[in-house]
């Protein structure tokens, strides 16, 4: 029997299901990939390849040498994921976050006074506000409103979260 990328799939997929793992084809397959260094697309179009050398037109039964490494380290990893056993853990950056990450920096001394002058401003002019609007857009109208939803909802946050 030829030795195929399509093959080892199968076999690793045949052990996941047998463990319980929930989805094994998908980390079968996810696995396999990984190893050899391969997409998907390149995957269905190597997978009934066989995974041996071939010398003057006939093939040799051991596959090489960085062929035969890559087969053991993918039988190490379906045996860890039949354990459920954590296979891989990476960081990646994150545009956004780590903008806003940035933003949050203290390189020094400065940033944090720059921060307590800049609240300050940000509560004198919400109290401004409170104060200056009358009628029902004002504090015992909608604006009360509005005021007490905002000091109720991160008090809730901070309680529960």
């Amino acid at each position: 029997m030829k030795m195929t990328l399509g093959t080892l799939l199968e076999e690793g997929k045949e052990k996941l299901e047998k463990a319980g793992v929930p989805d094994p084809l998908l980390d079968a397959r996810f696995l396999l990939l990984d190893v050899f260094d391969m997409n998907f697309a390149s995957f269905l179009v190597k997978r009934d390849r066989p995974l041996t050398e071939t010398e003057n037109g006939a093939n040799v039964t051991e596959a090489d040498t960085d062929t035969r490494k890559k087969i053991d380290k993918y039988w190490e990893l379906i045996s860890k994921r039949e354990m459920r056993i954590p296979l891989y853990e990476s960081v990646t950056r994150r545009p956004l976050i780590g903008a806003m990450s940035r933003l949050h920096y203290n390189p020094g001394q400065w940033w944090t006074y720059f921060a307590d002058i800049f609240a300050i401003a940000l509560i004198i002019i919400t109290l401004s506000g409170i104060i200056m609007l009358k009628g029902n857009k004002g504090i015992i109208g909608r604006g009360g409103i509005e005021m007490i939803v905002g000091i109720v909802i991160p008090i809730l946050f901070l309680l529960f979260f």
